[in-house]
């Protein structure tokens, strides 16, 4: 058993020991597109649908998504890691991120991602700062599913898992 005095270390345990579903989430502003990986994401309602996911404060995401009004969240698949590090890796330009990736843009602008076990697209209800990150709280106006037979891309413990 671990017992420790700082909350916030005690914290950042036990979430790594959440395995959490992994997600890329995208928006573009201002003709640039910006993609995000995501693993703290959530559905809040389903009258009116919403769902939530948290962003660094610090990440070059949160301006876009911020100024597009517009996400889409593609829920990843096991065969899906190397989507999901070019996303998280930090410091990239938008080009950087998408380069290789066949990505197209939705009606409303919004990149979408070409594989994804589901798509969740919408506009961003509100925008809460707390603490040191940002939580986007988003009306979901679609939902496409696809690979619905694959298994979904996890992440546990610092790693990229898969069930079984």
């Amino acid at each position: 058993m671990l017992d420790t005095t700082d909350p916030a270390d005690g914290l950042r345990t036990a979430m790594r020991l959440s395995a959490q579903p992994v997600s890329v989430v995208t928006a573009q502003a201002d003709g640039v597109a910006r993609g995000l990986t995501v693993s703290s994401f959530t559905s809040l309602s389903l009258e009116p649908p919403l769902l939530s996911f948290a962003l660094n404060n610090e990440t070059l995401f949160l301006p876009v998504v911020r100024e597009s009004g517009r996400f889409a969240l593609h829920i990843l698949g096991a065969r899906q890691e190397a989507v999901a590090i070019r996303f998280a890796l930090p410091g990239q330009t938008p080009a950087e991120q998408f380069e290789g990736v066949e990505a197209t843009l939705d009606n409303d602008g919004t990149p979408a991602l070409p594989h994804f076990l589901s798509r969740i697209a919408g506009t961003v209800d509100r925008v809460v700062e707390v603490g040191d990150h940002t939580l986007v709280i988003c009306r979901v106006e679609s939902v496409v599913l696809t690979d619905v037979g694959e298994e979904p891309l996890l992440y546990f413990d610092r790693a990229f898992r898969q069930l079984a």
